[in-house]
């Protein structure tokens, strides 16, 4: 079984944040209901703002709304996207 702690949940937000095409890959099995109550108002907004706006939203709407402070990932590829 996998360990999704708080870290790791948190961790997938942030490869989702860092740009379009990661949450696209995900969008039709995103649900907000599977993350920590921590996070669940985060991945809702994210969500929300998407379906709303059609873009994902900035990283200090995020925090402002939710806050969580979700982190720029530096140096990202293609493999650590597809874990």
């Amino acid at each position: 079984m996998k360990d999704y702690s708080l870290e790791v949940q948190k961790l997938f937000l942030e490869f989702m944040m860092q740009d379009a095409q990661s949450y696209v890959r995900v969008q039709n099995i995103f649900n907000e209901e599977n993350f920590d109550r921590t996070l669940r108002s985060t991945a809702k907004f994210i969500r929300e703002h998407c379906d709303q706006h059609k873009t994902l939203p900035d990283r200090k709407q995020v925090r402002a709304v939710t806050n969580v402070d979700l982190q720029e990932i530096p140096d990202i590829n293609e493999g650590h996207l597809d874990w």
